[in-house]
């Protein structure tokens, strides 16, 4: 038993290391890029490149930012497949 997940910790961090983080710039009133695919265990990094205070925050609200001064930065990992939508409640 100790071998079988002693393997699977290192098949962890192997994945881990092939993640991918992917950008996305919040300007007032947009998202860009506004659409983007990633894989299971990527992360996804949004910069608030306005001039106002921004969030970025799941529709199902699964994760929300918070405020993000300009400047500010939120990064999120998605372990899981699939469809994630999100806005800027205050716009």
């Amino acid at each position: 038993m100790k071998r079988f997940l002693l393997t699977m910790a290192v098949l962890t961090l192997a994945l881990a290391s092939l993640a991918e983080t992917y950008d996305v710039s919040i300007g007032d009133n947009f998202f860009d890029p506004q659409i983007i695919s990633i894989s299971p265990g990527d992360r996804v990094r949004w910069t608030n490149n306005g001039v106002n205070t921004h969030r970025v925050k799941s529709k199902e609200s699964y994760w929300d930012s918070g405020f993000l001064a300009p400047g500010e930065t939120y990064t999120r990992t998605f372990n899981t497949a699939g469809r994630f939508d999100y806005n800027d409640p205050q716009y």
